[in-house]
């Protein structure tokens, strides 16, 4: 599989679920491995045919004001498809959230192998590959300074420099880019939560997200160590293998 470039995404939405809400945001930048650096970077509202009515505004600060001001739906996916079109890696954090919102609107981008940088990446600071931990805390626990705003552009460019502080720290640490996502793409199992819904709670603190595409609560682990990870929960999983999604 071609590593490098990688295309790093992110999305705005008015709603946790694609069934009940809609995308009003995306942003991709082109990432080359190798050399440690962005190629491109591409990042817009989206407007179809009328805004939302919700634009998530108290979360992302997304009016309708300005989504009525959008580019439309047809030119977003033109720009996207001449991103990089022989990337084959997709990364994103909290990837099994973007990848279910650009399964309809930007089949391109669903198509390809996904890294998620929250559960997929073996970082140094992470104690466990499924520990969930957000992106302030990677960029923290890497010194670099964090900008809060919940747009797209803004946490793709904070990938993008964490991508960019471990190639800085290679000849320090050992660990460069490529050999992240190279452990990133190892054979990994997912542990599904058959915990009622109720539970979500317990099962939220155990390092499960909810994946909003399948409707269930999953943690990513590396596949032998499944097993003993299933055993350790206080609630029943089921075990599933990780081929080609996040």
């Amino acid at each position: 599989m071609k590593l490098s470039p990688i295309l790093v995404v992110d999305t705005e939405t008015t709603s946790l679920s694609p069934s009940e809400g809609k995308l009003i945001e995306i942003a991709v930048a082109v990432y080359d491995v190798d050399h440690g650096g962005v190629l491109e970077t591409f990042a817009s509202l989206v407007r179809e045919a009328a805004p939302p009515a919700n634009a998530a505004e108290s979360v992302n600060r997304i009016s309708i004001g300005l989504l009525e001001q959008a580019p439309m739906i047809e030119y977003v996916q033109q720009q996207i498809r001449c991103l990089a079109p022989n990337a084959e890696i997709v990364v994103a954090h909290n990837a099994a959230f973007d990848r279910a919102w650009v399964k309809d609107v930007f089949p391109s981008l669903y198509a390809k192998r996904w890294i998620c940088t929250m559960h997929d990446v073996p970082w140094q600071c992470k104690p466990e590959l499924d520990t969930r931990i957000s992106l302030v805390q990677l960029l923290l626990a890497h010194g670099l300074g964090v900008a809060h705003a919940h747009r797209a552009a803004v946490d793709v460019e904070s990938i993008t420099r964490l991508f960019n502080r471990v190639a800085e720290t290679a000849p320090m640490t050992g660990i460069n880019v490529r050999g992240l996502l190279l452990s990133a793409l190892s054979k990994k199992a997912r542990l599904i939560s058959l915990a009622p819904f109720d539970e979500k709670d317990k099962v939220r603190a155990c390092g499960f997200t909810w994946n909003p595409e399948k409707r269930v609560w999953q943690k990513t682990v590396f596949a032998d160590k499944a097993a003993q990870a299933a055993a350790s929960l206080a609630f029943k999983t089921r075990i599933e293998s990780v081929e080609v999604e996040p």
